[in-house]
Formats: structure tokens, C-alpha cells, sequence
């Protein structure tokens, strides 16, 4: 079994290797942790305009609703002068025929 030796030079030399390799890494970290900042601000910035978009939608579901239900107000309002007038006749007719009954 013959043993390999390294000196020091080869040493230092691996040594730079794995320092260069580590720098990289570290180089690369950082920008990863910068793009993950990136995207965070993105993500709460979306949460703030979707929270804004669901707000005018519910204020554009209550105009509609309100804008729905006008044209059954004025079909109330119409079916109660209907019928409020037809109680008046009726009510005048019979006082009428009472009058000429007497």
C-alpha cells in the first residue's frame, strides 16, 4: 500500500479551491435571499390590491342589487296605488249607493 502525500503547496492550492467555490456560493445565496425579499414585497404588495379589488366588488354587488330591485319597488308601488284606488271606488260606490238608497 503506497501512500500519497500532498504538500503544502497543493494544500494551499485545494485550499483557494474551496474558498473560491465557497464565495460562489455565498455569492449566490445572497442573491437568492435578495430575489426571495423581491418576491415577498411582491406578494404582500398583490395581497393589498386584491383585499382593494374584493372591496369594489362588493360595492359593485350592492349598486347592482340595489339597481335590480328598483324596477320590483315600482311594481309595488304601482300594484299599491292599484290597489288603493280600486278601494276607493269601491268604498265611494257604496257610500253612493247608500246616499241614493236614502
Amino acid at each position: 500500500m503506497s501512500e500519497e502525500t500532498v504538500g503544502r503547496n497543493e494544500c494551499k492550492a485545494i485550499g483557494k479551491g474551496y474558498e473560491a467555490a465557497i464565495a460562489a456560493q455565498d455569492r449566490r445565496v445572497e442573491r437568492l435571499e435578495d430575489a426571495f425579499a423581491r418576491i415577498a414585497k411582491v406578494d404582500a404588495e398583490l395581497v393589498i390590491i386584491v383585499k382593494e379589488l374584493q372591496k369594489g366588488q362588493e360595492r359593485t354587488d350592492e349598486r347592482l342589487d340595489e339597481l335590480e330591485q328598483k324596477p320590483g319597488k315600482r311594481w309595488d308601488v304601482l300594484i299599491a296605488t292599484m290597489i288603493s284606488s280600486v278601494v276607493g271606488v269601491v268604498i265611494g260606490l257604496v257610500v253612493s249607493w247608500f246616499k241614493v238608497g236614502s
